[in-house]
């Protein structure tokens, strides 16, 4: 008995030379680093530690599984690399957004402050390219833009650049259209048809309108919308071919009480004049 396992024994070494079993190692680094693949490199870093330990595993004891250990190791290297790349561009793009997001705060910080010494100096005349205008020296140019000819102003101390919540506000803005100063009612009839166009599937529940002439003599036409929780107050100025809006947007009924925007409103378009 002992005879026939001595005369086995070098029939089973040979067959683990000619045929050696597969290291586990090498087949688990091999999934984990196809799983970092496809998940775009997470635990990448685990399957190439794993994948490096496999290869040298099968090195020294014999057994198969190189080639899946080599392939681990590419695959997790690229996983890798790609992982550190897309963290590299998310802290990146956040870097970026919050030096502009503070950018944007110091511009608007320093525009309120050229616009409250601009105030003190012009007494509240404010002048842009279409024409020029008062305002009450309790409000102050919360926002700007020439390009669009579009400026918005708020109470002093309602505006908060870093703050989703809007204050009360009054908007100026210019625009151009087809009528003439003396085709006034067509002007004012395509705007209320605009009107009612725009409040369609809004909690607007009624627009009154009204025309009159302002304090220099231009004709206005105010229209107010009212209904939710939000009131809208427009008065256009019409000129000839062009028109001014003033548009006033009350967001909190009670603190318009308070700050009286509406006679603000109604001050900006007595005092303008067409440049």
């Amino acid at each position: 008995m002992d005879n026939q396992q001595n005369n086995n024994a070098p029939y089973h070494a040979q067959e683990y030379i000619d045929h050696p079993p597969m290291d586990v190692m090498c087949v688990v680094s091999f999934c984990v680093s196809v799983f970092a693949g496809i998940t775009c490199g997470v635990l990448s870093g685990i399957s190439l530690i794993l994948s490096i330990i496999g290869l040298v595993k099968v090195r020294k004891n014999g057994k198969r599984g190189k080639g899946l250990a080599i392939a681990g190791i590419i695959i997790s290297s690229v996983s890798l690399v790609i992982l550190i790349i897309m963290f590299i561009l998310i802290f990146s793009v956040g870097v970026l957004s919050g030096l502009k997001d503070y950018s944007s705060r110091q511009t608007v910080v320093r525009h309120n402050e050229e616009i409250a010494a601009q105030i003190d100096d012009e007494d509240g005349r404010y002048v842009k390219g279409f024409g020029s205008y008062d305002v009450d020296e309790e409000w102050m140019e919360a926002d700007a833009s020439d390009a669009d000819q579009m400026y918005i102003y708020c109470l002093r101390g309602t505006y908060d650049p870093s703050s989703d919540e809007v204050p009360n506000n009054i908007m100026v803005s210019h625009g151009a259209n087809f009528y003439s100063e003396a085709e006034h009612m067509d002007f004012k009839n395509a705007i209320l048809r605009q009107l009612n166009d725009q409040i369609k599937g809004t909690d607007v529940e009624e627009i009154t309108g009204s025309g009159y002439t302002s304090g220099n003599g231009y004709t206005v036409y105010r229209f107010n919308m009212t209904g939710g929780d939000t009131e809208q107050i427009q008065f256009y100025i019409v000129g000839d071919r062009e028109y001014v809006l003033v548009s006033v947007m009350v967001w909190d009924k009670d603190a318009a009480e308070d700050d009286d925007i509406v006679s603000v409103a109604e001050e900006i378009v007595d005092s303008f004049e067409w440049a």
